[in-house]
């Protein structure tokens, strides 16, 4: 997913693509995603993660290789639909894991910052030598060797979660309390990361795009996206640091914040403009992303909704795959940007509604 903006870019310019196509790929992929996701609560708790993991990894690293060889828009799709539908079994148990730590703020933010250095250390061979002299078909190969080599870290996941995870009292307790009450603040919080994640990528699918659009090279863009992963890094290296110190809601306001300034910022021409709103856009979303997710697992008292989180994304992805096209046709990229920044803002605020809903119904742990 990091990555995905030099992978459509590429796709897109070997077989001639326009963005409303583009965005049909991109909405394939997270769509499927979102799928798979939604399943997930039905047997995260039941099968073994290592396995789930390992398998999803080795099928994934194959689609990839097998990928390279796609010509048509028909065979892209479902070279993404397939990704999407393994990156979510790879995706679930590890989500899951993250949740069941005992600091959720700190492992998610421990995540993002691992994701981003990974990010950056493919962007730049990517957009410097293998896209220019090897276009998608090199990019597909390349992307299915780096997602094979996961299978080595699999041994690691736990095998399930936690026994306090596995256990039901809480789904009692719901029923005596009132089981749908208890379902508002996790739906809350769950329609909240959606808008969060269609105003992210209203942006992210099509920055590539815009970078183009501009004149600016793919080597160029490709160090602008890399740089921006590493400032994510610190963005989300803050946020892990400041789990359980900072409320939650802070660092919510602070990287929605951050995110809008982030799309006007693009409204200007040049390079440094471009620069600054990619490095700004993803040191914002490495710090909104932890405690997005740590106030969702606070906030379920099910212990089971908030895996529905990526399922939730990938809507998000699917509906933005959808309208963009004729958004960016209609008003072009800034009526985008426009509607993705008011989606943002309106996830901040559905967010904080969770938050007091929940808090109405019994005691959050840890600061929100």
């Amino acid at each position: 997913m990091n990555i995905q903006p030099l992978i459509l870019g590429a796709v897109a310019k070997d077989h001639g693509l326009n963005d409303s196509v583009l965005g049909q790929l991109a909405g394939a992929l997270v769509g499927s995603v979102s799928l798979m996701s939604l399943t997930a609560p039905f047997w995260i708790r039941k099968l073994n993660w290592r396995t789930v993991s390992a398998v999803a990894t080795c099928l994934c690293a194959a689609i990839w290789m097998f990928g390279s060889a796609a010509q048509s828009t028909a065979q892209f799709l479902a070279v993404f639909v397939l990704v999407g539908l393994l990156q979510a079994c790879i995706g679930a148990p590890s989500f899951a894991a993250l949740g069941d730590s005992s600091n959720p703020e700190r492992a998610y933010g421990v995540s993002i910052v691992f994701q981003s250095i990974v990010a950056a250390l493919v962007a730049v061979p990517l957009s410097s030598y293998i896209i220019p002299h090897h276009g998608a078909q090199g990019a597909f190969i390349f992307v299915g060797a780096l997602v094979a080599t996961g299978v080595l870290v699999c041994r690691w996941l736990p095998a399930t979660g936690r026994e306090v995870a596995l256990a039901e009292p809480d789904l009692d307790a719901a029923k005596d309390a009132g089981a749908a009450s208890d379902l508002v603040a996790p739906a809350c919080a769950l329609l909240a990361l959606f808008a969060l994640t269609f105003g992210v990528l209203g942006y992210w699918f099509f920055i590539e795009r815009i970078g183009t659009a501009r004149g600016h090279s793919t080597a160029d863009i490709g160090v602008i996206l890399s740089a921006g992963s590493l400032s994510s890094i610190v963005a989300a290296g803050t946020a892990a640091w400041l789990g359980g110190k900072v409320r939650n809601r802070v660092l919510v306001s602070i990287g929605t914040a951050g995110l809008i300034a982030a799309y006007g910022a693009i409204h200007f021409h040049g390079l440094a403009a471009y620069a600054a709103s990619n490095i700004l856009f993803s040191m914002s979303y490495g710090l909104v992303q932890p405690p997005y997710w740590a106030i969702l697992r606070k906030v379920d008292v099910t212990n089971r909704m908030f895996v529905v989180a990526t399922a939730v994304q990938g809507a998000a992805g699917v509906v933005v795959g959808l309208v963009a096209g004729l958004i960016i046709g209609g008003g072009g990229y800034g009526a985008l940007l426009v509607l993705s920044a008011v989606t943002v803002a309106a996830g901040a605020a559905i967010l904080g509604l969770s938050g007091v809903i929940a808090s109405k119904r019994r005691p959050l742990a840890g600061p929100h």
